[in-house]
């Protein structure tokens, strides 16, 4: 077996690695005062020797470092709840409890008294249940020429409008009366007196009767007709002039709708012969 000699400079570059060491001349034993080689030593400095170890190649058991590429972990950093916790009391309130009402139904009898209708008067009147006169127009007073007259008094709670003339008549003067010239020869249902009544809601006027005096000039009319909007003026009641009637009416009006009546004259011989409404003028009929 071969033995090899190393020297103590050889030994200390194992031992560390490579690296540059000082040793202390002193303390070296190893025979001969190491000399500048070809990279053993590098240089002398006093006492000092500088052991050039960057040549040596001896294994240092030391394992290679894994160059493999690192572990890049990410981190979750989504932002956390801060929300504001609900800090509200539950409700612990005490369930009702409460007696329930057992109070006995009001059983009363009920009232049975009668609807005042507000209508006064002599004639019977319970609602739209009513016959008898429904309007009064009294002219005494009257010098002929006026262009309207009032109703003077109604019943059954209707209410009248006044009693006036067409356009196509001419007021004349006539004590007493409404009087008007301008009068047809022959019937002509644009020239007219006329009034409307009108029943309370929901009620309809029947006609019954017209109470009326007429009177005519020489030139006037000799004959006279009553027509109504019930029947939109179609039919005609036909009375003479120079008279005073009762005509017989007839027809029935809709709920709470007003009915026209038209008193018509014709037969003149001139337009300047007059014939007028004298007196007073009644309608009687009824409400359904």
């Amino acid at each position: 077996m071969t033995r090899t000699k190393l020297s103590l400079a050889s030994f200390l570059v194992a031992l560390t690695g490579g690296c540059s060491l000082a040793v202390p001349l002193d303390d070296y034993t190893g025979g001969d005062r190491p000399r500048r080689d070809s990279g053993d030593l590098a240089e002398t400095t006093g006492d000092v020797a500088l052991l050039d170890t960057s040549d040596a190649s001896l294994d240092s058991g030391i394992a290679s470092t894994d160059s493999g590429t690192p572990d890049t972990f990410v981190f979750d950093t989504a932002a956390l709840d801060t929300g504001t916790p609900d800090t509200s009391t539950p409700d612990t309130g005490t369930s009702d409890t409460g007696t329930p009402d057992t109070g006995t139904p009001d059983t009363g009898t009920p009232d049975s008294s009668t609807l005042d209708t507000g209508v006064t008067g002599s004639d019977s009147a319970t609602g739209c249940s009513f016959a008898g006169t429904l309007v009064t127009y009294d002219l005494s007073s009257k010098a002929g020429t006026e262009v309207s007259a009032a109703a003077t008094s109604t019943g059954g709670s209707v209410t009248a409008g006044d009693l006036s003339r067409s356009s196509t008549l001419s007021p004349v003067s006539g004590s007493g009366s409404l009087n008007s010239s301008g009068w047809p020869s022959a019937l002509d249902k644009s020239v007219f007196y006329t009034f409307k009544v009108t029943p309370p809601a929901g009620c309809r006027v029947r006609l019954t009767s017209l109470g009326i005096t007429v009177k005519s000039s020489g030139t006037g009319p000799t004959a006279a007709a009553i027509t109504s909007s019930i029947d939109a003026f179609a039919g005609t009641s036909v009375f003479g002039a120079n008279t005073t009637a009762t005509v017989t009416l007839s027809g029935t009006g809709g709920p709470g709708a007003s009915v026209e009546i038209r008193v018509h004259g014709y037969g003149a011989t001139s337009t300047s012969g007059t014939m007028r409404i004298n007196g007073v003028l009644t309608l009687t009929g009824a409400l359904e």
